[in-house]
């Protein structure tokens, strides 16, 4: 057996045991989305940071035609071995993974990974090299012509908004416009996971705003690469959705948000990114946490105004009229997702990321696949 057969082989062993899932979350699945979480951490699993470190594909909720598109392309970029499924409803989380972690390391997984190539040869019909877009040219802030991209981030992104598609213009890594728009679900919106309405009990209603401000959290923790702080969060909110009591479940917070906010480097790559003054919330519409985060209104900002509300609410404190991202009535998520692409220009990919998380707009909520109000690229 030649040496990178072997290597393939090690490779199918350790992956059966330690499964790294790519999730396709489809607008209005948030409820099925943490339940695979759960699923997938009870298994010990990990949450896979692109197709490259993915062996498993998880489809969460019913997809939608473009949706679908996406994760063919996304399944074809998968190394191998591989499998995938689909979760399509309440209770099957676990059943799924467990029948998907046992193919891992079938003979049959691991023929196909000894039989796909390590590279991807672009045929005779594909103009762009590698398959990727052609560039314009276009002249940067200094007057030079550069090269100038166009871009989607999503639908299938770790730690992305479902269903969320932005389309970029690029120079180098720079966004140089970007556009927004929402996947439509295959069934019909309903209400938002994270607000059940006025006619919920308050303690519901509690918990679903401190467990969606935690969810927030660990998404901007992680995409700003903190990923011990945001599983702490993730443990935070399975916990408060889990129905343990709100002030044991404070206890164990206040000490992580200590943590948190004594990160000179978190405090670092925050500060003065993605600057929203009151004039323009008020002008976009933007409600919610987000409006009513402290000077200087940047990202940093707005992960304190989530930590300080999370503590007040789980401390008893009733939570903000509407729900946690503003008044349904308002179409918040939308709101929010015009002012996340508005202040994208001028970022790197990287900071772009992390502004969006920032204002984490909930794709479920409806309206939310209104086009936000941007500039064309």
């Amino acid at each position: 057996m030649s040496g990178a057969r072997r290597g393939r082989g090690r490779l199918a062993r350790w992956a059966a045991g330690c499964p790294h899932v790519l999730l396709v979350v489809c607008p209005g699945a948030t409820g099925l989305r943490l339940e695979t979480e759960a699923a997938l951490a009870a298994l010990g699993g990990v949450r896979a940071l692109s197709p490259a470190d993915a062996d498993v594909l998880l489809v969460v909720g019913e997809a939608s035609a473009e949706l679908r598109r996406a994760a063919e392309v996304t399944w074809s970029q998968l190394p191998g071995p591989r499998v995938r499924g689909v979760v399509a409803g309440p209770g099957r989380a676990e059943d799924v993974l467990r029948r998907l972690v046992a193919l891992l390391g079938s003979a049959e997984r691991k023929a196909d990974a000894a039989d796909r190539d390590d590279t991807s040869v672009p045929g005779p019909e594909e103009d762009p090299p590698g398959g990727l877009p052609m560039a314009d040219r276009a002249e940067d802030r200094d007057g030079l012509a550069l090269d100038v991209l166009r871009v989607a981030l999503g639908p299938v992104l770790p730690h992305w908004p479902a269903g969320l598609v932005v389309d970029t213009r690029l120079q180098g890594d720079v966004v140089q416009s970007a556009t927004a728009r929402v996947l439509r679900a295959r069934a019909a919106r309903g209400p938002s996971y994270w607000a059940p309405g006025p006619d919920a009990s308050p303690d519901l209603r509690r918990g679903r705003c401190a467990a969606s401000h935690l969810d927030a959290l660990a998404r901007l923790l992680s995409v700003t690469g903190w990923e011990g702080a945001a599983s702490g969060a993730v443990a935070l909110r399975d916990r408060v959705l889990a129905g343990e009591a709100h002030e044991r479940v404070r206890a164990d917070f206040r000490p992580w948000r200590r943590r948190v906010e004594g990160s000179r480097l978190l405090r670092w790559c925050t500060r003065d990114l993605g600057v929203l003054l009151p004039a323009d919330a008020r002008r976009l519409g933007v409600g919610g946490p987000a409006a009513r985060a402290a000077p200087p209104h940047d990202v940093s900002a707005r992960l304190r105004q989530w930590l300080v509300e999370t503590d007040a609410v789980l401390g008893g404190a009733p939570p903000p009229e509407g729900g946690p991202r503003g008044e349904p009535a308002a179409a918040p998520s939308s709101a929010l997702l015009g002012a996340a692409v508005e202040l994208l220009p001028g970022l790197e990919l990287a900071e772009a990321r992390t502004v969006l998380a920032s204002f984490d707009p909930d794709p479920d909520e409806p309206g939310a696949d209104t086009p936000a109000p941007a500039g064309a690229p």
